[in-house]
């Protein structure tokens, strides 16, 4: 890059060459003659120290110029090029390291736009409710647990459990995920592990970590009620019923003298009786059953858990939206792709919801304006108002019924 100062010039028909050994140091200067004339008998050339023509100063002089310019040009360079490249390392670090903590923890999701998501906060042990039925041993309703991908999913009756149930079992590795149905009696054991299951230490982790994802799928309380109506209520003859509110069963019909009135009069008993929207309208279920018979399907979803838990809850979708939530879920836990994405529908060609979407969206409000009238409308708002005032939830009483 740096060149040593030399140049030539001729002095009594004879060429010289002046060297400098440093390009800083100008001090040692050598004239070496470079060629004799022909005449000479010395062919070689010998060092003979000369006096520096005038001349050979003002090329010295030009060369240092040249050398320093060299310098002030080149050292900006190469000092740009070190600050950008600490400039890049410190802007990328950071990102590596936040792309690092991702990889380790694929549940934690700290800042959203959707506001059913809430940002997971630092929970002690002594801010849970520990007495929540959630934890207890025996807990019907006890929410799933994944390890693989750090998820604990509060179930909700009446809000996709059955898919819910399918696709858990299909990430627990079951090959008959979607032909078995899960709430069959036969198959009291799902196979899928619950928060019961765990020893309180690991509840502790499962419950507070920001590693963890604690989901939720809530429903329009109004719409939810009327669902459980037309399903528990007219399935297989009105057999739920009789045996969940009035407690009979095929082997004994016997009702006991603690069961409410209703149970003790037709389409109740005898327990033969089939149960029809014609012998049992809505009001019915309305003004008797939805009040009295304390049921997981239209049960209130805010009593899914104790208040005081609710704040543990780090993603809360939507039946109305069940598609695009279940996917944000499944994708936000590393889930989608192999386990969502595909593999489900009648020919197994359609993503997780797709056709139940579809299906919920043309008929559910229809169902609603045709059973609710003004006044039964009223009577379940009272029933489920908590539901609506749950600003988790983030539900909208409907104007259009009252």
């Amino acid at each position: 890059m740096f060149r040593s100062c030399s140049m030539y010039y001729r002095q009594d028909s004879v060429e010289y060459k002046m060297l400098s050994r440093s390009t800083r140091k100008l001090k040692s200067l050598s004239w070496v003659k470079a060629k004799q004339p022909n005449h000479s008998n010395n062919s070689r050339g010998t060092r003979k120290q000369q006096t520096i023509p005038p001349f050979a100063m003002i090329n010295i002089k030009i060369c240092r110029e040249r050398n320093i310019l060299r310098v002030l040009v080149v050292l900006p360079v190469l000092l740009l090029l070190l600050y950008n490249f600490s400039l890049v390392q410190k802007i990328t670090l950071p990102y590596k390291e936040m792309s690092e903590k991702w990889d380790d923890a694929p549940a934690q999701v700290v800042e959203t736009r959707n506001p059913r998501i809430e940002s997971s906060k630092i929970i002690q042990e002594n801010e849970i409710d520990w007495s929540d039925r959630n934890f207890a041993k025996g807990e019907y309703q006890s929410p799933i647990v994944i390890e693989s991908h750090r998820l604990v999913f509060f179930q909700v009756a009446k809000v996709g459990a059955s898919i819910f149930k399918r696709l858990f079992r299909r990430m627990m590795g079951y090959s008959d995920w979607l032909e078995t149905m899960p709430h069959q009696k036969q198959n009291k054991a799902d196979g899928l592990k619950h928060l019961k299951d765990y020893s309180r230490d690991q509840q502790l982790e499962m419950m507070t970590s920001p590693n963890w994802t604690r989901a939720i799928f809530v429903r329009d309380p109004i719409e939810r009620t009327l669902s459980g109506y037309l399903n528990k209520g007219h399935d297989k003859g009105g057999r739920y019923l009789k045996q969940s509110c009035c407690g009979m069963t095929k082997r004994n019909q016997t009702i006991p003298a603690d069961k409410a009135e209703y149970c003790h009069h037709e389409p109740f008993t005898p327990f033969t009786m089939p149960v029809t929207p014609e012998n049992f309208p809505f009001k019915d279920f309305v003004d008797h059953v939805m009040t009295d018979c304390d049921d997981i399907h239209w049960q209130p979803q805010h009593k899914r858990m104790n208040m005081d838990n609710w704040k543990l809850i780090n993603f809360v979708g939507k039946m109305e939206n069940v598609m695009n939530d279940t996917h944000l879920l499944l994708k936000r836990i590393g889930a989608f792709e192999e386990f969502g994405a595909s593999g489900w529908g009648e020919f197994r060609n359609e993503s997780i919801f797709q056709s139940n979407a579809a299906g919920h969206q043309t008929g559910s409000s229809k169902k609603v304006k045709e059973y609710y009238t003004p006044e039964l409308f009223n009577q379940v708002l009272e029933h489920v108002r908590g539901d609506y005032e749950m600003e988790l939830f983030d539900f909208t009483i409907p104007a259009d019924l009252s």
